[in-house]
């Protein structure tokens, strides 16, 4: 169980470097008109999700490491996999509709 913090921190690091290269993969960004596209600051968007993402995997993959060291119970990493992964995605979600820093001025 402890080793899907270090593939879920891959895949999620991953998944940010091709959100970079191809910015559709970005839920409900590809089902935007153009209009709406273009009140859109696409690169602020893009790092936003990016950063997301690498700090859910290194996140992850750092874990996987401190409890390889401490040697704790293979449990704790499914446990910070779930509520980790749920607090980042809640703040971040809170952050794009109370800032919405990706909206052109």
């Amino acid at each position: 169980m402890n080793h899907l913090n270090l593939i879920a921190g891959i895949f999620f690091i991953l998944i940010g470097v091709l959100v970079k290269v191809f910015p559709s993969l970005i839920a409900g960004y590809n089902n935007l008109s153009n209009s709406e596209k273009k009140s859109i600051n696409e690169k602020v968007l893009v790092s936003f999700v990016q950063a997301i993402l690498f700090g859910l995997g290194i996140g992850n993959m750092l874990f996987f490491l401190i409890i390889r060291i401490l040697d704790w119970p293979d449990s704790y990493g499914g446990t910070f996999f779930k509520y980790t992964s749920i607090g980042i995605i809640l703040l971040s979600v809170l952050y794009l509709n109370i800032k919405k820093p990706h909206h052109k001025k």
